[in-house]
C-alpha cells in the first residue's frame, strides 16, 4: 500500500504530515509506503525549517527528505493520496481521474475513518487502508460537501512560527487518528 501526502511545494505541509506518520507507524515496519510530493515543487529542495523543527520536537526527523513534483507517473504508482487542501485534492484527480475515490484530504479522511465501524477492519495494516479508503469514500458521498475551513490544513511558506504550530495543530489530530485506526484496532 502506497500513501502519497500532497501540498503545493512538498517542504512544509506534506513532509510534515508524511514523516510523522512514518515515526508513529514504525511499528509495522515496512507494511506501508508512505511519500510525498508537490503540485509545484521545486525538486530536491529541503524541507522548511520550522516544519522540520517541529518534526524533531515530536520525535521524527527529516533526514534525507528532498522535495519533488507530483507527476502522472507518479501518481500511477500510488494507492491513496492524502492532500493538505481541497485545490490540492482536485490536482490530483485532475492528472489521475482514476484517483478519484482514492484521493482525500488528510483532514478529511481522519474525520471519515474515525467514523467508520469497528467490524469493517481487517488484521493487516494493507489491507486496513484499503478498506479505510472505500468506506470513507462512500461515506464522503452520502456527507456534506467538502468544505476548506473544514478539511484544509493551512500553508505556513513564509509565515512566522506561528503560523507553523497552526499547521502542526491541524496535522497533528489527522494523523493521530489515522495511526490510532491503524494501530490500536490490530489488537
Amino acid at each position: 500500500m502506497h500513501v502519497l501526502f500532497v501540498c503545493t511545494g512538498n517542504i512544509c505541509r506534506s513532509p510534515f504530515a508524511e514523516r510523522l506518520m512514518r515515526h508513529w507507524l514504525a511499528p509495522l515496519g515496512g507494511t506501508l509506503t508512505l511519500s510525498s510530493a508537490g503540485t509545484h515543487a521545486v525538486q530536491g529542495a529541503a524541507m522548511s525549517a520550522g516544519s522540520a523543527r517541529l518534526l524533531r520536537e515530536l520525535g521524527a526527523d527529516e533526514a534525507e527528505f528532498t522535495s519533488r513534483q507530483l507527476t502522472p507517473q507518479l501518481l500511477a504508482s500510488v494507492d491513496l493520496v492524502l492532500a493538505m487542501a481541497l485545490e490540492h485534492r482536485r490536482r490530483v484527480v485532475d492528472m489521475s481521474p482514476s484517483h478519484l475515490r482514492r484521493a482525500f484530504t488528510l483532514r478529511e479522511l481522519a474525520h471519515l475513518a474515525g467514523q467508520l465501524p469497528a467490524d469493517a477492519w481487517p488484521s493487516s495494516a494493507a489491507d486496513r487502508w484499503y478498506n479505510i479508503a472505500q468506506l470513507a469514500a462512500a461515506a464522503r458521498s452520502l456527507g456534506d460537501p467538502l468544505s476548506p475551513a473544514a478539511y484544509d490544513v493551512i500553508d505556513p511558506y513564509g509565515q512566522g512560527d506561528e503560523a507553523y504550530v497552526h499547521m502542526a495543530h491541524q496535522v497533528v489530530p489527522a494523523v493521530e487518528t489515522l495511526v490510532d485506526v491503524t494501530l490500536r484496532r490490530m489488537h
